[in-house]
């Protein structure tokens, strides 16, 4: 799953193929593996402990977790849309 965690990004943001994105995305990350795998799992404990309050803490982790996987793949892959 973390090989292809950035591909539905590169679709939006670059005119690629779908599965060209997915070769791309499996490429990029497989370079840095473990630190895509920890950086999943600390997105996992946010949504965790959101969860454990009540439910109502996701109202709150979802959006950090958003921000932070998009946070990532500019930093890794750089944004490249013209339409913004």
């Amino acid at each position: 799953m973390a090989f292809y965690l950035f591909a539905p990004m590169i679709v939006a943001d670059r005119p690629l193929e779908f599965w060209t994105a997915m070769e791309l995305s499996r490429k990029t990350v497989q370079k840095n593996y473990l630190g895509v795998l920890g950086f999943l799992c600390v997105l996992s404990l946010i949504v965790l402990a959101g969860l454990l309050c009540l439910g109502v803490g996701l109202l709150v982790a979802i959006p950090v977790v958003s921000c932070a996987l998009a946070a990532a793949y500019a930093d890794i892959f750089g944004l490249r849309s013209s339409e913004y």
